[in-house]
């Protein structure tokens, strides 16, 4: 900088050299008033010649018309003293000597600091831009998330265009007015920041187009699930749940859940991944959509140590099911029928025996004959007369539908069939009195069935098997249970509907360790414990437990010092992996309800 500004004239004193010109050999020389009048012109003694002091630095030498070098002034000296005030008013009107000035001034500007360079300017401007569009999106991103959460459509019959705060004549959606709402209440709290940000953008950075909408959508799905995966990979062992249903647009959707046992809280967790549409139903296809979606999800297959399905011959197939074919891969996948469908498929079958069918079924009849306008009608009037004349302490108030499938909610309905059984008799006992035949007819012959000695004595069985069975089914549908404790507790029922049956408790025994079975499971597991001095620690582990009480897995781990018992702590973890139930993948199919809705569906 220096050089460049101390680029200066010659004194008044300097005695310019005289230069012979033309046939008249007329002396001319450099005249020292063209300096003041000039302030870009300098002279050089050595070449006794005129520069322009800024063109010599900024100047492109290419910057002449037609791309031609540049020359006297420039970088070369003039000295045609003789042409000198045409020369220097054609060189100050050219376009290359402003650009130079104008180099010249930038620079000096940023050289004296009085102006950031530009890279940092950029660099500012950059970061001022990026705080002004966070001001736009921030509102934006929690609004959404606000709706998602809370299961909200975001948008409505005129979505696009400006922002603003008045009141729309046409609905503009949920998301646009808890948008505006977001920034009334910011503006009201002192804060306008966010609104002036979205008042003076472009409309190019609105963020508020569905476009917009759904890349948020899918980039808050993408980093939940990827916050999931990771923490199901940090603690390596776990197990894949899954199920299928048909959405409302008849379109099959695969749950798929993970079941882990997190060491940093010391639970069992089964946590909702995500839903796959599948249109091939094999077990082979399913299998390798299971494979293909958590190699996308990067989640760690050697790891994978548990399988969790129903029944279904797709899913549970022992050559070609969906856990046979995942074995094939990842053998150490074991696969474990839902508990509670096995409970599930354990009292319905319980349930065909003829007398306890007959009792069923008519039970569905009379809910079906009291479900209509005039059944309810009596059975409310009668209802409310036993609330007054009697002792009846009974809350509910109407009877319960058994349900087909679920048998959780037949358990609710035997309990309410078997309090109400008394109204129910008073309400046929005068319906048999109607004017109408087929009403009464059918009200007598069901109150025939409901008298007879064959259904009283099938209803109490039924009613009290589910008192033992409706927890147990209730039990098995937690998500921090393990097999250990699942088997403990079905073999408890197991031993009261024995003790019922034959006046005596039937134990059932547990066998103890052997050396076969650590031998076994020590080779099984292979892949994840030391095969050497695993007998010696199972021995070890076992005598610990001697002077602890254990009563769940989550216990044991919680007891096992993993430094002094790794092995035996590997085998605990992955035995808490195994899945109990695939309830968390039905759990989902309601969440499909309420995210693909009829209206949903027809508008694509």
């Amino acid at each position: 900088m220096g050089y460049r500004d101390n680029i200066v004239g010659k004194s008044p004193d300097f005695e310019f050299p005289a230069t012979k010109f033309g046939k008249n050999c007329l002396n001319l020389k450099f005249q020292f008033s063209w300096l003041y009048k000039r302030k870009w012109l300098a002279y050089s003694s050595i070449d006794n010649g005129a520069y322009c002091k800024y063109c010599v630095f900024y100047a492109n030498n290419e910057a002449g018309s037609c791309n031609q070098a540049l020359g006297q002034l420039c970088f070369k000296p003039f000295q045609a003293w003789k042409k000198a005030h045409d020369k220097f008013n054609k060189h100050e009107s050219s376009n290359y000597h402003k650009q130079s000035i104008l180099e010249y001034q930038s620079y000096y500007s940023i050289a004296s600091d009085k102006t950031l360079p530009i890279n940092l300017q950029l660099d500012i401007n950059k970061e001022k831009q990026r705080t002004n569009n966070r001001k736009i999106i921030i509102p934006v991103i929690e609004t959404i998330i606000v709706c998602e959460r809370q299961g909200i459509a975001l948008r409505g019959h005129k979505d696009f265009g400006p922002l603003n705060l008045e009141e729309p004549i046409e609905d503009d959606g949920n998301f646009r007015t808890f948008l505006k709402q977001y920034l009334k209440v910011t503006v009201d709290a002192g804060n306008d920041s966010y609104l002036l940000a979205r008042e003076n953008c472009g409309r190019n950075v609105q963020y508020t187009s569905s476009q917009i909408q759904n890349e948020i959508v899918e980039s808050c799905f993408e980093i939940i699930l990827s916050k999931i995966v990771n923490k199901i990979n940090k603690n390596c062992y776990f197990s894949i749940l899954a199920d299928k249903t048909s959405d409302i647009s008849e379109t099959e959707q695969f749950s798929l859940c993970a079941r882990y046992y997190d060491l940093e809280d010391k639970k069992i967790h089964e946590t909702f991944l995500k839903f796959v549409p599948v249109t091939d139903l094999s077990g082979r296809s399913l299998a390798q959509t299971i494979i293909d979606e958590l190699t996308q999800l990067k989640m760690n297959f050697k790891y994978l140590r548990g399988q969790g399905y129903d029944g279904a011959a797709a899913m549970s197939g022992k050559f070609n099911g969906v856990q046979a074919f995942i074995r094939e891969s990842y053998y150490s996948a074991i696969y474990v029928h839902c508990s509670a469908h096995n409970l599930n498929l354990s009292i319905s079958y319980a349930c065909s025996v003829p007398s306890i069918r007959n009792a069923m079924r008519t039970i569905e009849s009379i809910y079906a004959f009291l479900n209509t306008p005039k059944g309810q009608f009596e059975f409310t009037k009668h209802l409310n007369k036993f609330k007054e004349d009697t002792s009846f302490s009974s809350q509910k108030e109407k009877l319960k539908r058994l349900c087909p499938t679920r048998w959780t909610e037949r358990h609710n309905s035997i309990d309410v069939f078997y309090d109400f059984q008394p109204v129910i008799i008073s309400c046929f006992e005068e319906m048999i009195l109607y004017s109408n035949t087929e009403t009464s007819s059918k009200a007598a012959q069901l109150l025939s069935a409901i008298q007879t000695s064959e259904f009283n004595v099938s209803l109490i069985i039924i009613y009290k098997i589910f008192q033992y069975t409706k927890n147990l089914c209730t039990y098995l549908q937690k998500q921090n249970i393990d097999l250990f404790q699942a088997l403990n507790h079905v073999d408890i029922i197991i031993s009261q509907l024995q003790s019922i049956r034959t006046g005596f408790y039937f134990l059932i025994s547990n066998k103890n360790y052997n050396q076969q079975a650590i031998k076994d499971l020590s080779e099984f597991y292979s892949d994840d414990i030391v095969q050497e001095v695993i007998e010696t620690e199972v021995k070890l582990w076992h005598t610990h437990l001697e002077k602890l009480s254990i009563k769940s897995v989550l216990d044991a781990l919680d007891n096992c010092n993993k430094d002094l018992f790794p092995n035996v702590f590997k085998l605990l973890q992955i035995f808490a992996t195994l899945p109990v139930t695939s309830c968390e993948p039905e759990r989902r199919f309601s969440t499909l309800k309420r995210i693909k809705t009829n209206l949903r569906n027809s508008i694509g």
